[in-house]
């Protein structure tokens, strides 16, 4: 067979040449590369890529309000890869419904969602300790009522509404507040209120809500961190 000569020009700053022929495999699109993981997953993927990662290519993108972190990777290729951050509240926590004003219990659904959840008190004996206390739990709602009306149809109610307890009503729980973290201690306080004459019951934890402010900050920053020396970071 006679061979044929075939030359081959390369494009200014072409530094790849790929011929295929007989049975190759058809050529597959680049995929987009988007991971989403807690509030570390940036910076991890950076140690273990950075030999990979073109700096002047790539940002940072965090929002404390919104806690979360974004590495964009490749930013001026459609084929760029998007590692996000976020700092997920702990499941376990949320369901205690603390400082949500929509999550109410009776006496008796909290006494035994307490009772439940023991694995998330500071101590054994903390949990019987309240459970015992909501089931002693009494108070007494004092409802006056003073109707008056007069010959023209006009008609004043006045309610007067007064709850007593003497019981210890608060805990302390020891978990994480946000996933991969470590666990953190709080204090909680059942607060009640009588509505419709019959006792609705929320958690409330002035800790708790400054626990999260001050560590979202911390873990924002801590993993935030590793990219100022060499990307450029922008807080959104």
């Amino acid at each position: 067979m006679e061979q044929q000569k075939i030359e081959v020009h390369l494009n200014e700053g072409q530094k790849e040449l790929v011929i295929r022929h007989g049975d190759a495999l058809e050529l597959q699109e680049q995929r987009i590369v988007e991971i989403t993981g807690t509030i570390a997953a940036p910076a991890e993927f950076l140690a273990k890529r950075r030999e990979g990662i073109d700096a002047k290519k790539s940002h940072v993108l965090f929002s404390y309000n919104k806690m979360y972190i974004v590495f964009n990777v490749n930013e001026d290729s459609y084929y760029q890869t998007i590692i996000r951050g976020n700092t997920a509240v702990n499941p376990d926590l949320l369901k205690f419904g603390i400082n949500n004003d929509k999550k109410t219990f009776t006496k008796n659904e909290l006494k035994q969602f307490l009772k439940m959840n023991r694995a998330f008190f500071k101590d054994i004996d903390s949990n019987l300790k309240i459970v015992t206390n909501l089931e002693k739990f009494s108070a007494s709602v004092q409802t006056q009522i003073d109707d008056h009306k007069d010959d023209r149809g006009n008609k004043k109610n006045n309610t007067e509404i007064k709850v007593d307890s003497n019981l210890d009503l608060s805990f302390v729980l020891q978990m994480p507040i946000f996933l991969g973290q470590p666990n953190s201690t709080f204090q909680v306080e059942i607060c009640f209120d009588v509505r419709d004459n019959a006792i609705t019951i929320w958690l409330e934890s002035p800790e708790l809500q400054e626990s999260i402010l001050k560590q979202t900050v911390e873990l924002i920053d801590k993993f935030v961190e590793p990219f100022k020396s060499e990307f450029v970071v922008i807080e959104q």
